[in-house]
C-alpha cells in the first residue's frame, strides 16, 4: 500500500492572479523551503486566459503539461515548442518562453529547485486499471487530468492530486493521468529534504 502524504482536491485549491494578470495560478502544493527562502519543489495548475510571457525563475527546472484540451506553443529564445495536450515539456526556468494560445486552456506544472531536486512527469492513460511504484527516496505524485478512479482506498476526479511516497498500489478506473516523481539531487537516501510545506488548503 502507498503511504499518503496528501490528498488535494481540485475544490480545496485555492487561485492567485499572475502579476501581469494574464492568468491564474492555482497551487495544489509545494515543498519545504530552502536556504534561500523558496519552494524546493511545487505542483500547480495554471489557466491560461492569452498569451503571455512566462517569468524567469533562476535556478528552477519546470515541467509544463497542458491539462486542457487546447494545446499551446512556447517560443523559446532559439526554437518554438509545440505543447500538446496531455503531453509534457520540461525546461530549464530561466528560458521563459513566451506562451501562444488559440483558446483559453490550462496547464499542470512541477518545479523544482535544481539544487535540491529533480523532476519527471509521465502521461499515462488508464482504461481499467494500472500499478503505481513510488520509490522510497522519492516524492510521487498522481495528478487526475480527466476522468476518476480510486487509488487504493481513494477516489480521485478528475483534478485531484494524491502525493505519497513508498510502496505500491493500484489505481482502478478510466482516466489520464500525469505521474510526477520527484527526487532528492543532496545525496541522501532519505526524502527528508523533499517534506512538504505545511500550507492552508
Amino acid at each position: 500500500m502507498l503511504e499518503t502524504i496528501r490528498t488535494v482536491a481540485r475544490r480545496d485549491r485555492h487561485s492567485a492572479p499572475w502579476p501581469n494578470r494574464r492568468g491564474m495560478t492555482s497551487e495544489i502544493v509545494r515543498g519545504t523551503p530552502t536556504q534561500s527562502g523558496t519552494p524546493s519543489w511545487r505542483l500547480s495548475v495554471a489557466s491560461l486566459r492569452e498569451d503571455a510571457d512566462f517569468s524567469p525563475l533562476r535556478d528552477v527546472d519546470r515541467v509544463f503539461t497542458v491539462v486542457g484540451t487546447i494545446g499551446a506553443t512556447l517560443h523559446f529564445a532559439d526554437h518554438d515548442h509545440w505543447a500538446a495536450p496531455l503531453v509534457p515539456c520540461a525546461f530549464a526556468g530561466e528560458d521563459s518562453p513566451f506562451c501562444e494560445i488559440t483558446a483559453p486552456t490550462e496547464a499542470f506544472n512541477v518545479m523544482v529547485e535544481r539544487t535540491v531536486a529533480t523532476a519527471s512527469v509521465t502521461s499515462l492513460r488508464v482504461i481499467t486499471r494500472a500499478d503505481i511504484h513510488s520509490p522510497v527516496d522519492s516524492i510521487t505524485a498522481v495528478f487526475v487530468a480527466d476522468g476518476s478512479g480510486r487509488l487504493d482506498r481513494t477516489r480521485l476526479t478528475s483534478g485531484d492530486c494524491m502525493i505519497y511516497h513508498g510502496g505500491s498500489g493500484a489505481f482502478r478506473g478510466s482516466a489520464h493521468l500525469l505521474i510526477v516523481e520527484i527526487v532528492s539531487t543532496a545525496g541522501q537516501s532519505s526524502i527528508e529534504p523533499l517534506g512538504i510545506a505545511t500550507v492552508p488548503h
